[in-house]
């Protein structure tokens, strides 16, 4: 929503947006400390910046007869109640923005999206799965395909499993390996799958919020899942307790709370198995989002053998992954296994 506010600045003389708050807080002070970190996390570390509201009272839910949150209500200009209504309906009332910018919006959208790619996808099913995620009509480049070789039926290799993936690191991830990248087209209503012409770019705010948060959580799955030899005066079980209340608000998971003391050392064994589906198993178990790059792909049926602690995760991945020459790296906002440099 902050976004498309932003996007619309040229229309404010078109559309007002107000935020009213519940009665879970009393003051503006109170509210402030409840959205630290849903800024940080959500926000890009900005206000609102539009009107927020209070509603101590309940009178304006009571009168709008809102009974869930949070709930979008459009008003048209005659002050009308439309009802409720999302972004777009809104949007559909204001001059267009354009593909480029419509996309650029969806590159860093928080989605709720479970990625589950354990087959290589075809151009066909990637320009339905992009045209799905972005509400955009999309088509593949036919210069592009001539001088790239590609069908709607050609394959792009790559395999991801897991929650919080922005769409920026799928592109980056599954598309611009195999030379491809989305871009809007020349009138610029739509969207192409064409030819990749961009240089490596800086991680954007979510990527690195993103893999910081997965570092730490690796670091803590280390710390407190697995066996922790240390002197009887420091408190570890009060830690490890108030870490996993601390990722189960993060993740929004509740089942996070209590998990770091309810868990036992664990270990995952591989006896022949192949990559792909020990990277399956390995993602669910630890409750990471995880992936194989486009280079790896070609050992992904690749067998291999193994433990994986949970005291040593990363170190026990690697030592899997090094005899088919591979190794595992936090990159697009996942725990990604790559080709040796």
């Amino acid at each position: 929503m902050i976004q498309a506010y932003h996007d619309h600045s040229a229309h404010h003389d078109k559309f007002a947006m107000l935020a009213i708050h519940d009665s879970s807080v009393d003051s503006f002070s109170q509210l402030d400390g409840h959205l630290e970190r849903i800024k940080k996390q959500y926000w890009k570390g900005e206000d609102l910046p539009f009107p927020v509201l209070l509603d101590k009272d309940r009178k304006t839910e009571t009168v709008f007869g809102v009974s869930s949150h949070p709930t979008q209500i459009l008003i048209d200009p005659e002050g009308n109640i439309v009802g409720e209504a999302g972004l777009a309906s809104l949007e559909k009332e204001l001059p267009s923005l354009g593909a480029e910018i419509l996309w650029a919006r969806q590159l860093d959208m928080q989605k709720n999206v479970y990625w589950s790619w354990d087959k290589a996808l075809t151009v066909k099913s990637t320009l339905k799965f992009l045209k799905a995620q972005s509400g955009m009509e999309i088509e593949l480049d036919a210069k592009t395909a001539e001088k790239l070789g590609l069908s709607l039926e050609s394959t792009l290799p790559g395999f991801i499993d897991g929650y919080g993936i922005t769409l920026r690191s799928i592109e980056q991830m599954m598309l611009r390996p195999n030379g491809l990248a989305v871009e809007p087209s020349e009138d610029n209503e739509s969207l192409i799958l064409t030819k990749n012409t961009r240089s490596e770019e800086p991680l954007s705010h979510f990527q690195e919020l993103h893999r910081d948060e997965l570092e730490k959580r690796i670091a803590t799955i280390d710390a407190g899942l697995g066996k922790v030899e240390t002197s009887n005066e420091f408190d570890w079980k009060g830690v490890l307790s108030g870490a996993a209340a601390s990722f189960g608000a993060l993740f929004g998971n509740q089942q996070w709370t209590g998990m770091l003391e309810e868990r036992k050392i664990t270990v995952l064994e591989f006896d022949d198995l192949e990559l792909q589906k020990a990277v399956k198993r390995i993602a669910s178990h630890f409750e990471l989002p995880m992936g194989i790059d486009r280079n790896a792909m070609e050992l992904a049926q690749t067998k291999v053998s193994g433990k994986i602690k949970n005291e040593a995760l990363k170190r026990t991945l690697n030592k899997m992954l090094e005899p088919i020459g591979l190794r595992v790296i936090v990159k697009f906002e996942m725990v990604l296994i790559t080709k040796m440099e």
